[in-house]
């Protein structure tokens, strides 16, 4: 398949996609949501502590870039579906999942393990911590 000027060519002819720089503003937007979740309500001051939420910094780009990626492969996707034809030698014809299919299906398993270790990072999930923390102190003090 050859890509050229935001098209990707397919069995269903040529498909829209987003450019380099849609794809970069889209990881952006998405870049400054995730760095959000980190800030107390309504200010720039971070919820967690600063070591954390700089080590964090990486994860969130990277996971944010990943988001911008599997929204451009679900387009691509509704096109060309999930699979496509193939033909190997003279004679030899068949369907494999496309291309698209399985970089989207490789990535949303990344994308998710990254949300997981994002989610159990944020101020709400170090409450929780906390809370189960206090809760089990006071159950083996009542032992």
């Amino acid at each position: 398949m050859a890509e050229d000027k935001g098209k990707v060519e397919g069995d269903a002819g040529e498909i829209p996609r987003k450019t380099p720089e849609q794809l970069r503003a889209a990881a952006a937007k998405e870049f400054r949501r995730l760095k959000k979740l980190y800030c107390k309500e309504g200010s720039k001051e971070l919820a967690i502590d600063a070591n954390k939420y700089n080590a964090l910094l990486g994860l969130m780009r990277q996971t944010a870039f990943m988001s911008a990626q599997l929204d451009d492969l679900a387009e691509q996707l509704y096109y060309i579906g999930v699979t496509e034809t193939y033909k190997n030698g003279a004679d030899q014809y068949g369907t494999k999942e496309s291309t698209q299919s399985k970089a989207y299906n490789t990535l949303i398993k990344n994308y998710i393990t990254a949300i997981k270790t994002l989610a159990d990072c944020t101020p709400e999930a170090e409450i929780k911590d906390e809370l189960m923390e206090f809760i089990a102190q006071r159950q083996k003090g009542k032992k």
